[in-house]
């Protein structure tokens, strides 16, 4: 395994990783560092503790960790979605106000997962937008199992606390 094969490999799915974590500007600074380290610590890699990828996200998780200890300014959890486009045949004042209603919703689902503690927020991205089975989150974050179930579950707890039902977050708009 050379590092340039792990780059081609992985380099976009560690960026998209943590951008989701802690935003664009954070995934431009540290996606490249990821590889640093493993160029540092490839012969460290054992494929018998996981996957490349996990081994990839968990450095990925330890530099985002050790970003925010450092008090660098707190960056967004959630990728910044786009506007909606216009849809054929609806009014345009109807358009207008469905794509309030979404980022309206969009603002809120943003703020209650970026008010997770950090070990629900990597939990929920690993699982919600990487799609990793829980042994591979469990690699990744190098906890068992159970904790990244419980921690999940907490996660989508807090969640649901804090957003309500999809009928609330639009009534709210």
């Amino acid at each position: 395994m050379t590092i340039e094969a792990l780059f081609r490999r992985h380099h976009r799915q560690v960026w998209r990783f943590l951008r989701r974590l802690g935003g664009p500007d954070a995934a431009d600074d540290l996606a490249g560092e990821v590889f640093c380290v493993a160029l540092d610590r490839l012969d460290t890699y054992d494929p018998a503790r996981g996957s490349e990828r996990a081994w990839l996200y968990g450095i990925a998780v330890n530099l985002h960790r050790g970003r925010a200890r450092r008090g660098r300014s707190r960056l967004r959890a959630v990728e910044r979605l786009g506007g909606a486009r216009p849809q054929p045949g609806l009014d345009p004042a109807t358009q207008v106000i469905e794509r309030e209603r979404r980022e309206v919703t969009r603002h809120r689902v943003r703020e209650a997962v970026a008010a997770l503690p950090d070990e629900q927020r990597e939990v929920l991205v690993l699982s919600a937008w990487e799609e990793m089975p829980y042994a591979e989150i469990a690699a990744v974050l190098d906890i068992p199992v159970g904790t990244v179930r419980s921690r999940l579950s907490r996660a989508r707890a807090a969640l649901r606390e804090s957003l309500g039902s999809t009928s609330e977050i639009a009534r709210s708009s």
